[in-house]
């Protein structure tokens, strides 16, 4: 006897504006056994290149696909849209988390990838780096305590599992990172916004 599929527990839809940006549901999070649809509400089919997990999804405009693959996994991903006809961004970063799983960015010689990049609120980041760096947070140019762990170091290799603070809600956070050299990388985390 063949087994059940199991059905997703929300199907969760994600509205494209007429302008190719997402103004609900832009940064989600999602339990393992959901799911999530793309309405195309702009007047151009728009291309969704995501950073892991799903392929390119191509929206034609005025319908609702979903992207192949995705629930089961503990992870966050980013999203960009783009205009299909003409190749010009349109919107994102935007995050979707599956799970309770973090985004992940590469550091490789002191450039992050991916960057900027997205989460939803209370959100979870984790950093691969190459090698240690000094690493320091801030929001509006002001030093700011966004995490919970947040280090002062990234060790060579995979880091902790780093929580979103409730006061960094829908704010813009810029990392610095430094290595024993004084050369300086960095990035940009929009928290909920």
């Amino acid at each position: 006897m063949a087994a059940e599929p199991v059905p997703f527990a929300t199907l969760y839809q994600i509205n494209i504006q007429a302008n190719g940006t997402v103004s609900t549901n832009a940064n989600l999070k999602m339990t393992n056994s959901d799911a999530v649809s793309f309405q195309n509400g702009a007047s151009f089919p728009v291309n969704i290149v995501f950073t892991s997990v799903f392929g390119p999804l191509t929206v034609p405009a005025g319908q609702t696909q979903s992207p192949n693959g995705g629930p089961g996994v503990n992870t966050t991903i980013n999203y960009t849209i783009y205009n299909a006809s003409t190749g010009a961004k349109t919107g994102g970063p935007y995050s979707i988390q599956i799970g309770t799983g973090p985004l992940v960015v590469n550091i490789s010689s002191l450039n992050p990838t991916p960057d900027p990049i997205a989460l939803p609120p209370g959100g979870q980041l984790k950093f691969v780096s190459d090698a240690k760096y000094n690493i320091a947070w801030s929001s509006n140019q002001m030093p700011v305590t966004a995490w919970t762990p947040q280090p002062l170091q990234l060790v060579a290799g995979t880091n902790p599992i780093m929580t979103a603070l409730p006061a960094v809600i829908n704010q813009v956070l810029t990392y610095t990172l430094t290595n024993p050299t004084e050369i300086h990388g960095g990035g940009t985390v929009n928290v909920g916004s």
